[in-house]
């Protein structure tokens, strides 16, 4: 799964434990001469005029709450980013390919993909966490849309 806003609302979801306002419901109220409209969550009812689903896979601030949140180690190789929970790795089971690199294995026999960014790298370990402790293998999508646009 790329980086964007449907990673970002399944860490919202299944990390965070929180709403990704993923379904959008148009208000209008109208007061005398005076006229509030905008979107609250379907699922919710928050607001979103200040409320949105937070870019965990973007914006390192959002995504450093994830780290803090399941104890994660974030490294920098020069093939990527990898972020990790130390006790999901075998010491004698990461090496290095060359100069620069490391082959990350897993307990289970995974090997870590680098990610482009931080970020990125932190939603998928995040996510990959969320899965084996809800004992699900393989990868995991969504088939949520919205109903307006981007959340």
């Amino acid at each position: 799964m790329e980086a964007g806003r449907e990673m970002d609302a399944m860490v919202a979801e299944l990390v965070m434990r929180q709403c990704a306002h993923r379904e959008r419901v148009r208000y209008c109220i109208e007061d005398g001469n005076s006229v509030d409209s905008g979107f609250t969550c379907k699922a919710c009812g928050v607001d979103l005029y200040a409320n949105e689903c937070p870019r965990y896979s973007t914006d390192i601030a959002a995504a450093w709450t994830v780290v803090e949140k399941l104890g994660l180690s974030v490294i920098r190789s020069e093939d990527g980013w990898y972020a990790i929970k130390p006790t999901d790795i075998e010491h004698e089971r990461i090496s290095c390919t060359d100069k620069n690199s490391i082959r990350l294995i897993g307990r289970d026999g995974e090997i870590f993909t680098p990610a482009d960014t931080p970020a990125e790298a932190i939603c998928r370990a995040a996510l990959a966490a969320s899965r084996s402790s809800r004992g699900e293998g393989g990868r995991r999508t969504s088939n949520r849309s919205t109903e307006q646009g981007e959340w």
